[in-house]
């Protein structure tokens, strides 16, 4: 039996992002719903170092499944699932990014610097072995758009859909650009105040594979005007969900 939750996700996602994406804490009633290029890696060691606070163990690798304290989908049973992404005992959370600056992160990180990534790969599928610097931001940006959210790898995947806004109601929405602030009250959201207090004393780890300073170069990118209006068109979801502009010189 399927349940209402994973067959809401499957519609917009493979099963494998599905569950790579979903982090659930029993304990503390909540799952976190990554968004990849979206402060996930940073989120995500906070969490996890929460989940270990009264433990024996710590954060080895934010971004490897198996190191987790947080279960996965696929160790729920179908009536507990579907209460954690629908029932108002369980909190659900996520934090997104302006499209244009995400878009370019992913390009600059998986694509060029990273070529042998997962992303690469799927860019390769898209141009009949084509990656990584030989394909360029333009090309990037029209072969991504041109798809469906099922067939849009994770890190570029629109965010609405990723999500699946639709139908799950978050209860909390953070948004990498005031990551300090929105991660803070996530974690009182979350964690209450003894919560709180130890993330603002813990020397803070910076868990982000890469830093690519997108927003600095969106102008030396984003020069064709047909490439920012295909980015508009296609993320136009993202853009009015999380109050984004889509004046691209108001995100410098």
């Amino acid at each position: 039996m399927v349940s209402r939750a994973e067959e809401v996700f499957l519609f917009n996602k493979p099963k494998k992002d599905f569950e790579i994406s979903s982090h659930i804490s029993l304990v503390n009633n909540y799952v976190f719903v990554q968004v990849s290029k979206a402060a996930s890696s940073s989120v995500k060691w906070a969490l996890q170092s929460l989940e270990f606070a009264k433990t024996p163990w710590q954060v080895i690798d934010v971004n490897n499944k198996f190191y987790s304290p947080h279960i996965s989908p696929y160790q729920v049973p179908t009536q507990d699932l579907d209460r954690i992404f629908y029932s108002k005992s369980c909190k659900r959370t996520t934090f997104v990014r302006n499209p244009f600056t995400r878009l370019l992160s992913c390009y600059l990180h998986r694509v060029v610097a990273k070529p042998r990534s997962a992303t690469n790969a799927a860019v390769k599928r898209l141009t009949g072995g084509r990656g990584g610097e030989d394909v360029s931001f333009d090309e990037f940006v029209e072969l991504i758009c041109s798809q469906d959210a099922i067939d849009q790898e994770a890190h570029w995947r629109c965010q609405v859909e990723d999500l699946c806004v639709t139908d799950i109601q978050y209860d909390f929405v953070g948004k990498l650009e005031n990551i300090n602030n929105d991660l803070a009250d996530l974690i009182k959201v979350l964690y209450g105040e003894i919560g709180l207090e130890w993330y603002l004393k813990s020397t803070k780890a910076d868990a982000s594979p890469m830093k690519t300073g997108s927003s600095s170069l969106l102008l030396e990118y984003f020069v064709d005007k047909g490439t920012i209006k295909r980015v508009i068109d296609r993320y136009l979801g993202d853009f009015e969900e999380f109050g984004y502009s889509t004046d691209i010189q108001k995100v410098l």
